[in-house]
């Protein structure tokens, strides 16, 4: 591993720590991990390793405990994003650049799903940015089932000017629920 890598990942592993004190937010991480990774998960926990010289993060299953390493890419940014919005303090501004990274549809939709139960209890505001039409119709089925209040904006660069063009919420929902591609309307 690369030593800003390992920076991060002992700082992980604290938050990880500092949220099974709290509470038990851990419970949370394990919750978003069953539903989509692996159904079998119990815990999640920290344990030092001397070969790496620090903490690696462990869940725990009914026959077997296995290093985080295991899961792929989307499992470990779950756990990553699932604990730094819970980490977050209450009514702090959450910025986060594509969800969908790593995320095949159900990951995807399962770690929106956390975030957003997550933004709701710690009265998070979420700026999501994003490419993904995937991201953008599941944050549209989510927000309307669960009454989430949402803007859309669209940055345009035109010769070097950023501009940002707001899409009413009626407006995303007829375009939404036609089935039609909001990412490519002109809406001049």
């Amino acid at each position: 591993m690369e030593p800003l890598f390992d920076i991060y990942y002992q700082k992980l592993a604290d938050i990880i720590l500092y949220l099974k004190r709290k509470q038990r937010l851990d419970k949370k991480i394990v919750e978003l991990l069953r539903k989509e990774y692996h159904k079998d998960i119990e815990e999640i926990s920290i344990q030092y390793d001397s070969t790496k010289n620090g903490n690696d993060i462990y869940v725990s299953t009914s026959e077997t405990v296995l290093p985080i390493s295991v899961f792929g890419d989307g499992g470990k940014l779950a756990v990553l994003i699932s604990s730094l919005l819970l980490y977050a303090k209450d009514n702090s501004i959450i910025l986060w650049e594509e969800p969908e990274t790593h995320q095949d549809l159900g990951g995807l939709e399962t770690i929106l799903r956390t975030a957003l139960e997550i933004a709701k209890e710690k009265n998070l505001q979420l700026f999501i940015t994003t490419q993904s039409r995937d991201t953008l119709e599941i944050l549209y089925e989510l927000t309307s089932k669960n009454n989430i209040d949402y803007k859309i904006f669209f940055l345009e660069n035109s010769n070097g000017i950023i501009t940002a063009k707001y899409v009413s919420k009626e407006d995303a929902e007829n375009l939404l629920s036609a089935g039609i591609d909001i990412r490519l309307i002109d809406i001049g």
